[in-house]
């Protein structure tokens, strides 16, 4: 079983949320986010960009979480990372079948970017 974890975007910067003894509450439609645990409110923010962690680390150690874009090497260009029927996947630029994001794969890319900081690595 993964370890879940979220990235919450808020005006006061980026913050990692564990699983475990922390419970993750949106609110207020999406747009805030409570950390709770067992005594209550620990804290809570405005998010402006809420992702999900994929449970798996790049080549360099690095977690990698939805909208990610990974990298493979000079030949073959830069992917992002989605979450597609009830899976994790590699968006295939060209159309073809998404790639499942499996820790062997995970393990021979490098996270380079995402599409919200870094658009321009997917565009084409």
């Amino acid at each position: 079983m993964r370890d879940i974890e979220y990235e919450a975007t808020t005006p006061v910067g980026v913050h990692i949320v564990p699983d475990g003894d922390f419970s993750l509450v949106l609110h207020d439609g999406g747009h805030r986010v409570q950390m709770w645990c067992n005594d209550g409110v620990v804290d809570e923010w405005p998010v402006t960009r809420l992702r999900e962690s994929t449970g798996l680390d790049d080549k360099n150690g690095k977690r990698i979480f939805e909208g990610d874009i990974l990298a493979a090497g000079e030949y073959v260009p830069p992917r992002e990372v989605i979450f597609e029927d009830a899976a994790f996947r590699v968006r295939d630029n060209d159309n073809h079948a998404n790639v499942a994001l499996v820790p062997a794969t995970a393990s021979r890319l490098s996270v380079v970017g995402n599409i919200y900081d870094n658009s321009e690595l997917i565009e084409g």
